[in-house]
């Protein structure tokens, strides 16, 4: 075992000359080893590449004597090798999460490298039975706060998008570049455009139901590099998850996770990543910030890598257009959870109209309605499989009451939050494609209308929310009501037709000018 003691030698020398000029080159020199070799194994063996070990102890060393001697920042930049105060400046945040003059203050957020001790320990008789340890290079509990970070629309839940994955998107890909618009990235996901009435399954997002494919489209659209890992596929989750988390927070950018309910962002750790610090829409009282230690409610996590050089921002917005033409047009998709279509778009408008003109379904009661008959209903017209939601209820009016609650709450709540983002991205592109600026100004009017119908549906209803009286019910399930729904509902259907036929009308004219490449993807699943 010759090259482990001089592997440790050559650990001893770097320790010794910290303060001097280190040559990789030459230590290799002294231990007999070539430079390729010794880099080779010193990198296989520690886990780290000379280079970082050698910046990562001087740097451990320096917050030590910020925070000990009250060092002035310039002084332990030259001392510890960096010719400008700036350059170490940088080099000291990026690996503490603080900056130097900030350590003098305080300890707490301080990272400790120590040197590395290489062993081989007997684990048998035979002078075959052995192994390496390698002492960790981090003593005591590491912790990074990139600091806080808000998944919501202008720091408002009002007035969020209703994706949280989107906004998780959103705040992420701008924590560390401020460049991405909320309505491009509306545009780039196509949720601005979609509508759907998801009944019976407790989930509004257009990411929950679409699942991977959803996913890689808007990443591909917004041309983002990155990496999906999922707990599904991944042994060893826990480790694994929290790995690539710290990794990305270590290198400056927060990590995605979704939760069993939906998607967050972690822009902090402690103890080694153990306890999580981040923010999820509607998380708590707390506005969705939160600590989180249990790795068990975390499925998924989403590391954005960078974004692709190789594709013009002109071409990602001609493709994020097509892809809303897409999803306002696509008649059905699949929920990924359980295989059952879901009704979107113009099909959805229909689908509610139909309903709401069922008189035998809102003039029902519990003699002429059996629950497996109601159950049979819903399906039919929402399109989503119940499985057992109100199994053994039996009760027609908490059937009844559930339908017209979840109008509310899942069409015209969340679609209205959506659509509210439509006619931005569509003048996001009128002000980059001038030549088709009028078709695009023309469909932005047409979806302003199609919110502004929304706006006063969502107005009109009772208040708050759900736990409506038998009064309020009956009033919502009059023919006059329901009427009135029906116009207003044939009227947005309309709008968005006419909005949809401007922006095919503009994709042409962008694609006569704009060929897209046949690959701008961005990443996928590890």
């Amino acid at each position: 075992m010759d090259w482990i003691r001089s592997l440790q030698k050559a650990i001893s020398m770097i320790e010794d000359n910290l303060l001097n000029e280190i040559d990789p080159d030459e230590i290799a020199e002294s231990v007999y080893f070539s430079s390729y070799h010794f880099n080779r194994i010193f990198n296989m063996i520690t886990g780290v590449t000379i280079g970082d070990y050698i910046r990562n102890r001087r740097l451990s060393m320096a917050g030590e004597e910020l925070f000990e001697k009250k060092a002035k920042v310039i002084d332990a930049a030259l001392k510890y090798g960096y010719e400008t105060p700036e350059g170490f400046a940088k080099a000291f945040t990026r690996f503490h999460g603080i900056a130097p003059s900030l350590a003098r203050e305080s300890k707490e957020q301080l990272k400790t490298f120590n040197p590395i001790s290489i062993e081989i320990k007997s684990i048998g008789v035979d002078i075959v039975d052995y192994k390496i340890e390698v002492k960790n290079e981090f003593i005591g509990s590491k912790s990074k706060r990139l600091g806080d970070i808000d998944v919501r629309y202008n720091g408002t839940w009002d007035e969020t998008l209703c994706s949280d994955l989107m906004c998780a998107i959103v705040a992420a890909a701008n924590f560390n570049d401020k460049s991405f618009d909320t309505a491009a990235v509306a545009g780039a996901s196509g949720a601005a455009f979609g509508a759907y009435w998801t009944f019976g399954t407790n989930n509004c997002s257009d990411f929950l139901l679409m699942g991977d494919k959803l996913i890689v489209k808007t990443f591909q659209n917004l041309g983002l590099f990155y990496t999906h890992y999922r707990k599904s596929v991944t042994s060893d989750w826990e480790n694994v998850a929290r790995s690539k988390i710290v990794e990305s927070i270590d290198n400056g950018f927060p990590a995605i996770v979704r939760f069993f309910d939906g998607y967050g962002v972690i822009s902090g750790y402690e103890d080694n990543g153990k306890t999580l610090y981040g923010h999820k829409m509607y998380f708590d009282e707390k506005f969705g910030h939160f600590p989180r230690s249990d790795y068990g409610i975390i499925d998924n996590v989403i590391i954005i890598n960078g974004t692709n050089p190789e594709i013009s921002k002109k071409e990602l917005l001609r493709n994020c257009l097509e892809w809303s033409i897409h999803m306002a047009t696509l008649p059905e998709f699949f929920n990924y959870e359980n295989n059952v279509p879901c009704v979107n778009g113009i099909a959805c408008y229909d689908k509610i109209i139909e309903l709401l003109r069922n008189e035998e379904f809102f003039n029902a009661d519990e003699a002429t309605y059996s629950e497996q008959k109601i159950i049979r209903m819903i399906y039919d017209y929402s399109q989503v499989k119940l499985k057992d939601f109100y199994s053994g209820t039996g009760n027609y009016k908490v059937l009844l009451k559930h339908v017209i609650e979840e109008f509310y709450w899942d069409f015209i709540q969340f679609n209205k939050n959506k659509r509210r983002f439509a006619p931005g991205f569509l003048r996001v592109l009128a002000k980059e494609f001038d030549f088709c600026a009028d078709e695009l100004e023309k469909a932005a009017a047409e979806y302003d209308e199609v919110y502004k119908l929304f706006a006063e549906i969502d107005i009109n209803r009772p208040q708050p929310y759900r736990n409506w009286t038998e009064e309020q019910i009956a009033h919502l399930k009059s023919v006059n009501y329901r009427n009135m729904l029906v116009d207003t509902l044939s009227s947005m259907k309309e709008h968005e037709r006419n909005g949809i036929s401007y922006m095919e009308k503009a994709l042409q004219k962008i694609s006569s000018v704009i060929t897209p490449t046949k690959h701008h993807g961005s990443g996928g699943v590890d």
